[in-house]
């Protein structure tokens, strides 16, 4: 199974989706960082296989790399363009 490797951007999308989901219902936020571990635990599994949600990088014999992980309503055209 491939390593993972979450870049700061991702922990900060991740933080803030949760905030943003806990606003709206407390406990929501906990149900949102539980999809997004199973979302990298298939990553890990069949990284080539995923579909574009969370922003990542597979290289062969290294980490994968976690860069962004977005809600797909976002402008992911002009958050990525500022990263």
């Amino acid at each position: 199974m491939a390593k993972i490797v979450f870049l700061q951007s991702a922990v900060n999308d991740i933080e803030s989706a949760r905030d943003w989901y806990d606003e709206k219902y407390p406990g929501l936020g906990e149900s949102f960082l539980n999809v997004v571990v199973k979302a990298v635990e298939t990553i890990q599994v069949s990284p080539k296989a995923f579909p574009i949600v969370i922003f990542y990088r597979f290289e062969n014999s290294k980490p994968i790399q976690i860069h962004s992980c977005l809600h797909y309503m976002q402008n992911i055209h002009s958050i990525l363009e500022q990263r």
